[in-house]
């Protein structure tokens, strides 16, 4: 564009006009080079700069738009990026607004890789009402992977340290190249089929997007989506995304952290049944100790024939002692009193016969006045000992009676002291059984 002195613009007009012509001519187009100065904003948009070996230019990747992306930028990546060109007025500096980045030389592949995910998540296979849970303690786990590789390796020395008792079921396949895809698939279906294990783990190591290509085929995401087997993706490294990892009902970064997602740990759980055991014996030994002291209260409250017959037995007892003094002492009143006969006999020997009878009658009367005092107190106290046997808590049940008490074990002797919808326990000889209130009736109204 020519123009003359005195149509001559200002800085203004032509950074605006050079904006309008870059961004007709600029726009939708792919350009390479290698990324430089990378930084992030607060606001999570990236700027860096693209160059190669002579030139460079700025570039801006929007928030919305990195998120798409499916990696991450690093310093000195090799990539290809499609934007437009604008012109920032202010400083009439231009950059590119990237639309869509890539490494390099991924080309259709990873376009493939879009499009695929994009159609799939569209059809719901990647949504979460879909994923079923894994199970806390499977009894047996399917392994899909190569036979040869690492990966397997990894897995079954992961279980082994940590649950030993798990069976394993393993699915050889190829992982990479020609068929693997179908491989792969088919071992899913397989297992389906078979209905052998609790849950699968599909897996191999890390690599490139064309390496872990096969789980990415449209066949082995269907097969994972229609598995009724919880299926775990444990495929590559922890930066590594595969179409796998988004249908699969949970996704691990590496086969090490599948298997580690599927089995638990016998230390800790032998650590939670300690735990639980611990717990269980604080329960157990907290009822005994609240039984027990009910019992010692209830025993307080309740006198047993026992006790009573005890107590009948110490006055017995008392008795026993009162009269044995007592004979005693008319024994020593009459042997006194024998001693005066005695003396006397020695002055007036006619006498003599006379004593001897009225002694021998006072022997006779102490014994059978002992014998018959004895008899009576047994008698009373075998009166008694029926007596109390008879209306002892026991008895009474046996013949029919039973024992009301509340919840907590106190008596209730009263229906006066009862209300509707009470809980009450029925204390029979032979057991216990609960009981609710459902009215009352007073038999002296």
């Amino acid at each position: 564009m020519k123009t003359e002195k005195s149509d001559a613009i200002t800085v203004t007009q032509l950074n605006s006009r050079a904006k309008h012509l870059l961004e007709t001519n600029f726009s939708n187009f792919w350009i390479q080079g290698e990324i430089s100065g990378i930084t992030q904003s607060s606001l999570g948009h990236y700027y860096f700069t693209l160059k190669d070996d002579k030139s460079q230019v700025s570039c801006a990747l929007f928030k919305h738009q990195a998120k798409k992306s499916q990696f991450d930028l690093k310093e000195g990546e090799e990539v290809q990026l499609s934007g437009k060109v604008t012109l920032y007025e202010p400083r009439g500096h231009y950059q590119i607004i990237v639309d869509k980045i890539e490494p390099k030389g991924l080309g259709q592949l990873y376009i493939e890789y879009i499009r695929l995910k994009e159609k799939l998540e569209k059809l719901g296979y990647f949504d979460l009402k879909h994923k079923k849970s894994i199970p806390f303690f499977p009894k047996k786990i399917g392994v899909i992977t190569s036979a040869s590789g690492a990966a397997l390796r990894d897995i079954l020395t992961t279980l082994k340290r940590r649950m030993s008792q798990i069976g394993i079921v393993i699915y050889p396949v190829m992982v990479q190249g020609k068929d693997s895809a179908v491989q792969i698939a088919n071992a899913i279906n397989l297992a389906n089929n078979r209905d052998e294990v609790d849950i699968l783990i599909v897996a191999r190591g890390g690599g490139s997007l064309e390496d872990l290509w096969s789980f990415n085929e449209e066949i082995v995401v269907e097969s994972i989506y229609q598995s009724k087997i919880p299926v775990v993706s444990g495929v590559g490294h922890e930066t590594d995304f595969t179409l796998t990892d988004f249908v699969a009902d949970l996704r691990a970064p590496t086969p090490t952290g599948a298997a580690e997602l599927v089995s638990p740990n016998k230390e800790d759980l032998l650590k939670e049944l300690n735990s639980y055991l611990y717990r269980i014996q604080q329960i157990l030994l907290n009822r005994y100790n609240e039984a027990s002291q009910r019992l010692d209260l209830l025993a307080r409250l309740l006198i047993k024939p026992s006790q009573i017959l005890n107590g009948k037995k110490q006055g017995l007892t008392h008795y026993h002692v009162l009269l044995k003094n007592e004979i005693s002492e008319k024994l020593n009143y009459y042997h006194l009193k024998l001693q005066r006969y005695i003396l006397s006999l020695q002055k007036n020997r006619p006498e003599i016969g006379e004593l001897k009878k009225e002694l021998q009658y006072i022997k006779n009367s102490l014994l059978h006045e002992w014998q018959m005092l004895i008899h009576t107190k047994k008698s009373t106290l075998t009166t008694f000992s029926q007596l109390i046997e008879a209306v002892s808590p026991k008895k009474m049940q046996e013949r029919g009676y039973s024992i009301v008490t509340d919840i907590n074990g106190n008596v209730v002797s009263s229906s006066r002291k009862l209300k509707n919808n009470q809980r009450l326990k029925i204390n029979f000889i032979d057991g216990q059984t609960k009981v609710i209130v459902d009215s009352q009736l007073d038999l002296f109204n």
